[in-house]
């Protein structure tokens, strides 16, 4: 196979395996929260260390749509869906950007290889935007003729 053939599907596997990665990272790293605390009339600054689940109101929510997005993406350029891998690329940029003040930085990386992976797929011919199916599977490519199955067509009067 040529190489052309390799470069969408790899650049797709590297951003969804950016955004797993991310994923367990956010939920396991402890986040630093820094306020002012108002006890009886004094004012202090307080640092408090907080995990992802703790902070999160939709749980592993908010980590596994990205990834399922990237793998969803993964699996578009591996058949070879031109448009299932370009909407697979909007939607994780529209995460990024929506949730860009939050979680979406962390996920910029892997929206740019799916950028790049749609490009290049696009640019380089790399799958198809159409059906592979043809509409009639008798028909013989390159001929006119058709080619039934055995039994097929022929009408016995009794």
């Amino acid at each position: 196979m040529k190489w052309r053939v390799w470069v969408a599907p790899i650049l797709a596997a590297v951003g969804a395996t950016w955004c797993v990665g991310m994923g367990f990272w956010l939920w396991f790293t402890p986040m630093r929260y820094d306020g002012i605390s108002v006890t009886g009339g004094i004012r202090q600054e307080v640092t408090t260390y907080r995990s992802f689940s703790e902070v999160s109101q939709l749980g592993p929510l908010p980590l596994i749509i990205p990834a399922c997005v990237a793998l969803v993406a993964v699996w578009a350029a591996w058949r070879g869906h031109r448009v299932g891998l370009g909407v697979a690329t909007l939607l994780l940029a529209g995460f990024t950007i929506i949730s860009g003040f939050s979680i979406g930085a962390n996920y910029l990386p892997a929206a740019g290889a799916l950028i790049l992976a749609t490009l290049l797929a696009t640019a380089l011919g790399s799958g198809s935007s159409e059906s592979r199916v043809p509409s009639n599977p008798y028909k013989a490519s390159g001929s006119q003729e058709n080619k039934l199955p055995p039994g097929a067509g022929k009408a016995e009067n009794r």
